[in-house]
C-alpha cells in the first residue's frame, strides 16, 4: 500500500495514435529520425518499431495513454528516469531487444501501470517485457489504481484497476528506495479488489528472473497470476507475498534467502518480512482475500525458514479459499516444517504430490500414499526391490548352477554303471 500520492512530473501524449504503414524510428542521437523519444513515440504508429542509437535519459515520465500502441527496441541501450520512467495507462507498451529501464532514484517503479475505471474496457493497458530487458527500480513493475497527477485526456480518479495485463519475461530487479527501505520485484497494490471479471492479469514467463531485497513478488491487490516453468523468483524477505488473488504456479524455482522472522506481525501498508517461500497474510479486513493458490510444480527451498507459511490478522479469519500442491519440490531451511499454518486454516487433503523436507502426513489427500527415502518424504508408492535387471541376473545363475549340478550327477550315475 506503499507510495500512492506524490508530485508525479510527466511527459503527456494526448494526440490521436497514427495509423502508418510498419516502419523503424530511430531516436536518441541528433541524425536519428527524432532526437527525444516523445517525439517518436507521437510519430509512430502501433506496427511501427522505436529502435534506440544511445542511451536515453528522462526528466519526467513518459506517459503511453489514449491508446497509443508503442513497440521500443531498446537496442542495446537504456531508459532512464529520476523515477517512474513509464507509466501506462489505455495503452500498450511493448519492449524488445536488449537493454535497461532504470529508476537512477528508487522510488516508485520502472513501469507504472494503472487500468480503466470500465469494467468493460479488456486489455485497456498492456505491458510486454522481452526476455533480455531489465527493470531496476524499487518496484520494476508496479501496477496502481491511483493516478495523482495525469496527462490531458485522464480525468483523476482512483478506482484504475479493469483491463491490466502484463506479460513479463524478462528480468527485473528490485532495489532499495531513497529511505533504504525494501521493494518488490512485481507488485500489485492492495487496493485492488474486483474480484468479478477483468482482474488485472499477470503471465509471468520462463525467462523470467525476478530478484529483490524483500518479496520478489507482492501480489497485495487482487489479480489472477501464472508462472510458468523456468521462471525464478528469488526474494530476501518470500519468494511470494500474498494478501490476494488466484496465484497457478506450473513451475519455476523459488527461493527465499532471508531469516526465518516468524512469527509475523500482519501490516496494512506494506508487508513484515518472514523468510518463508511463499507467505499469505490474512488480513480481510483491508485486503481483497479470497486467495486461491495451485501449484503445479517448481522448486522451493527457504535458506532459513518455512516454505508455506500462513497467518491472520487479529481475530480475523484465513483469506485462503483453495489451495492444491499437485507436484514439486519443497525444501525448509535450519530443520523448519514446511508448512506453518494458522488455527484458522480450514483446508485438509491439499496434497496430491510432490517431494517433502518435513513429513506432510497431515494434509495428504484421501488415498494418495507417501514415502520415506533418505530424510525426504515423497509421494506414491516407494519403488519394489530388487529391481527387474537384478532378478534376471539372479535367474541366470541360477539356472547355471542348476545345469552344472546336472551334469555332476550324470557323471556320478556312470561311474557306478
Amino acid at each position: 500500500m506503499k507510495k500512492l500520492s506524490l508530485l508525479l512530473v510527466f511527459t503527456t501524449l494526448f494526440l490521436l495514435p497514427n495509423v502508418v504503414n510498419a516502419d523503424t524510428i530511430t531516436t536518441g542521437l541528433p541524425g536519428s529520425d527524432y532526437l527525444l523519444l516523445n517525439d517518436a513515440i507521437t510519430a509512430s504508429g502501433p506496427t511501427d518499431v522505436i529502435l534506440l542509437e544511445d542511451n536515453i535519459t528522462l526528466m519526467a515520465t513518459q506517459w503511453i495513454a489514449n491508446g497509443y500502441e508503442v513497440t521500443i527496441d531498446l537496442g542495446g541501450f537504456s531508459i532512464s528516469a529520476p523515477t517512474r520512467v513509464f507509466h501506462v495507462c489505455g495503452g500498450k507498451l511493448t519492449l524488445t531487444g536488449e537493454g535497461i529501464i532504470r529508476e537512477t532514484t528508487p522510488d516508485y517503479g520502472a513501469i507504472m501501470i494503472s487500468g480503466s475505471d470500465s469494467a468493460m474496457d479488456s486489455n485497456y493497458s498492456v505491458v510486454n517485457i522481452g526476455a533480455n530487458i531489465e527493470l531496476i527500480a524499487w518496484a520494476p513493475i508496479f501496477v496502481t489504481q491511483t493516478i495523482p497527477i495525469n496527462p490531458v485526456g485522464i480525468t483523476p480518479k482512483s478506482d484504475y484497476f479493469y483491463g491490466v495485463v502484463v506479460n513479463f519475461n524478462g528480468k527485473a530487479t528490485s532495489v532499495l528506495d531513497t529511505s533504504s527501505d525494501a521493494g518488490h520485484g512485481l507488485y500489485i497494490n492492495g487496493t485492488y479488489k474486483n474480484k468479478i471479471a477483468n482482474y488485472p492479469i499477470f503471465n509471468v514467463g520462463s525467462s523470467a528472473i525476478i530478484t529483490s531485497q524483500g518479496p520478489g513478488i507482492y501480489t497485495a491487490g487482487y489479480a489472477a497470476w501464472t508462472i510458468e516453468p523456468g521462471a525464478s523468483v528469488i526474494g530476501v524477505d518470500s519468494a511470494l507475498a500474498i494478501k490476494a488473488g488466484k496465484i497457478t504456479i506450473n513451475g519455476g524455482t523459488f527461493k527465499a534467502t532471508g531469516s526465518n522472522l516468524t512469527p509475523t506481525v500482519t501490516w496494512n501498508n506494506g508487508i513484515n518480512p518472514s523468510g518463508a517461500v511463499i507467505q499469505i497474510e490474512s488480513y480481510n479486513s483491508i485486503y481483497g482475500g479470497d486467495i486461491e493458490l495451485i501449484i503445479n510444480g517448481g522448486t522451493f527451498i527457504s535458506e532459513h525458514g518455512y516454505v508455506i507459511y500462513e497467518y491472520t490478522h487479529i481475530s480475523e479469519e484465513s483469506s485462503v479459499v483453495d489451495l492444491k500442491i499437485n507436484n514439486g519440490e519443497f525444501i525448509a531451511g535450519d530443520d523448519n516444517d514446511v508448512f506453518l499454518l494458522s488455527d484458522e486454516f480450514n483446508i485438509t487433503e491439499f496434497i496430491n504430490g510432490g517431494l517433502f523436507s518435513s513429513n506432510p502426513t497431515s494434509y495428504l489427500a484421501l488415498g494418495i500414499n507417501m514415502y520415506e527415502e533418505n530424510g525426504v518424504f515423497k509421494i506414491g508408492n516407494r519403488p519394489t526391490t530388487p529391481q527387474t535387471g537384478s532378478i534376471n541376473v539372479i535367474l541366470n545363475i541360477v539356472i547355471v548352477l542348476m545345469s552344472v549340478l546336472g551334469i555332476v550327477i550324470i557323471m556320478k550315475k556312470k561311474k557306478i554303471a
